[in-house]
């Protein structure tokens, strides 16, 4: 099978989509293609390994929960923190700590997210953030490798996983893993996956509104998009041409 650099889907997210974001939904996500792609629901099984190693230019599902279900996400600061998480740990100089950027750039007690995203120096980054979505217990990443050794995607991850979980039981005073195991990849190594990843990722929050929209069950498809144009933790609103503090992903 090709592997080759792929650029993003050319459609259009937002409220002017003319139905194309919802035609990629109804043709991506139909009960065949799901059993096709995960072998039933294999992404949720623990006993999931990594087959391939991490190759450079190639594209790759990162996937991680909290342990036993639990939420790993309990404010909107924590998310937000996260967000940033994607952009700082992205950065193969290792300059500066999470924690210790946002004191750095505090402002009146609080961290100025929108001057971090704007005037951190970071250094060249270890994988390409394509698109991402934080849900209560769990994230999806889409990223592209960039090392010639391709230890790009496991340093990013293990730098962000272990970033939020020391800040998780400093905040909620407890201590051991946060997250269910080491963090799960499947490599993207079709073009038609890549499009049904790219829409799957952007569309998981609808199941904080809709339980059953995996199963072609959304019942009000003005209200999902109005919901997905409100939701900040995905890459969605970046893709839509949204203006906000920071595009981590970028």
């Amino acid at each position: 099978m090709e592997r080759r650099k792929r650029n993003l889907p050319k459609f259009t997210f937002g409220i002017n989509t003319k139905g194309k974001l919802w035609e990629i939904y109804q043709y991506s996500l139909c009960p065949q293609q799901i059993y096709f792609y995960t072998k039933g629901k294999l992404w949720y099984n623990k006993r999931m390994i990594r087959e391939t190693p991490f190759v450079k230019d190639e594209i790759y599902h990162l996937y991680a929960r909290g342990v036993d279900k639990r939420d790993i996400f309990l404010t909107d600061f924590a998310r937000k923190r996260f967000q940033l998480s994607l952009f700082l740990s992205n950065d193969r100089s290792n300059k500066m700590e999470v924690r210790n950027t946002l004191k750095i750039f505090e402002h009146e007690g609080k961290p100025n997210f929108k001057r971090i995203y704007q005037e951190y120096d970071r250094g060249e980054p270890f994988v390409d953030v394509l698109a991402y979505a934080l849900m209560s217990n769990h994230f999806h990443i889409l990223v592209r490798e960039r090392l010639d050794e391709g230890g790009g995607v496991s340093q990013f991850m293990h730098k962000i996983m272990t970033s939020h979980t020391k800040f998780f039981n400093i905040v909620n005073d407890r201590k051991g893993s946060l997250f269910e195991g080491t963090f799960r990849s499947k490599h993207v190594d079709t073009e038609s996956y890549y499009r049904w990843l790219f829409s799957y990722i952007h569309l998981n929050p609808l199941k904080l509104i809709d339980s059953g929209w995996r199963d072609m069950k959304i019942n009000d498809f003005s209200s999902a998009r109005d919901f997905l144009n409100m939701y900040q933790y995905s890459s969605f609103l970046d893709y839509a041409g949204a203006e906000r503090p920071g595009s981590p992903h970028l």
